[in-house]
């Protein structure tokens, strides 16, 4: 079942009018309150913003790529008390992606917005500016916000995960990892073509990619639009 939601689960950008229902919103933040947490420290907090003024002013938070909060019925603000677990920042990853997932069991959409490390303007950080919003206490900091609502786009298809032959890629944008669907042993200059599928840059860019098997045994991944290379070695 879960790996139904994986194959389901999509970053969504446009949303339409119709409002979350209450439980819903209930049924995902539950979710995110039973997520695994470091020495059972659960760190987190979470504040579900419905308000459409509100939305936009959170879509400021960061100088561009945040116009899809203001958009959503539903933006929630997940935050953490480092005071309370040196390990806030994977716990309240874990519950973010956790609501996510509940979003498309649901029937929802989600998108990531990045808050924590980003700074909004005149100095003034992308978390302070939430916390000045919302009032939220000193002790708190602002992981991310996660914006949830029906979605109003089909958005591509993810990549296809095949037979456990995994390549482990130096980090670049929109991927860290691929699992090639292809049964057979891997082969010097064998081809593997790789779905379209959606980057989660702030751009939605669309990269087409293809893997490559050289001589010496490594794999270089092209993809476009991007014309980049990536070099990498078996997991």
């Amino acid at each position: 079942m879960f790996n139904k939601l994986a194959e389901e689960r999509r970053s969504i950008r446009k949303f339409t009018d119709r409002p979350v229902e209450r439980e819903k919103v209930d049924k995902i933040i539950e979710a995110a309150l039973r997520s695994p947490s470091g020495r059972g420290a659960r760190p987190w907090h979470f504040i579900a913003v419905t308000d459409e003024i509100m939305r936009e002013k959170i879509s400021a938070a960061r100088p561009g790529g945040g116009g899809f909060v203001k958009s959503a019925p539903v933006a929630i603000i997940v935050c953490g008390d480092p005071s309370a677990s040196h390990l806030w920042i994977e716990d309240c990853t874990i519950a973010a992606v956790t609501m996510q997932y509940a979003a498309v069991s649901l029937g929802l959409g989600s998108r990531w917005f990045n808050i924590r490390g980003n700074n909004c303007k005149d100095g003034l950080t992308s978390r302070d500016y939430i916390a000045g919003l919302v009032n939220l206490p000193d002790n708190l900091d602002i992981l991310c916000v996660i914006a949830i609502g029906y979605p109003d786009e089909v958005a591509a298809a993810g990549l296809c995960v095949g037979h456990g032959i995994g390549l482990s890629i130096h980090e670049k944008p929109f991927i860290t990892r691929v699992f090639i669907d292809h049964p057979t042993p891997i082969q010097a200059n064998m081809h593997f073509a790789l779905e379209t599928f959606a980057g989660d840059g702030d751009d939605g860019a669309r990269i087409e990619s293809q893997v490559i098997v050289t001589e010496d045994g490594h794999k270089v991944i092209t993809h476009w639009p991007c014309e980049e290379l990536m070099v990498c070695s078996p997991r």
